[in-house]
């Protein structure tokens, strides 16, 4: 392995683990209610919660590609919590669709049919 390719995979899991520690939501506390809600099979507390932590668009517009990455992983923990429970997120979650959109395209991610992002 060459010099330069060896600095470039040192930095890659540098950033990834950047990556997982951010919380550009500021979702980590209330991310720990998951366990509890799904639990009592609570539809509409997990929607509550997903809606109190989504970004508005001007705040993804402002985040960078790692930012980005850590955001749609905590979306995407709440969201494959609701389809756990055969709920159909993204029809009942205004804007979700279009903030997923702009997330991936600053992470460089193309949405998949399960929209599970994680790192």
């Amino acid at each position: 392995m060459k010099t330069n390719e060896l600095m470039l995979n040192d930095s890659a899991v540098v950033y990834g683990r950047l990556s997982q520690t951010l919380d550009p939501l500021g979702a980590e506390e209330k991310l720990k209610m998951i366990p509890v809600l799904n639990q009592k099979q609570d539809v509409k507390g997990l929607v509550r919660l997903l809606s109190s932590i989504l970004p508005s668009i001007r705040e993804i517009f402002n985040y960078d590609y790692y930012q980005a990455k850590a955001a749609i992983r905590d979306i995407s923990l709440l969201m494959d919590t609701l389809k756990g429970l055969a709920f159909e997120v993204e029809s009942q979650v205004p804007d979700l669709s279009l903030k997923l959109k702009y997330l991936g395209d600053k992470a460089n991610l193309q949405p998949k049919a399960s929209m599970n992002y994680s790192l």
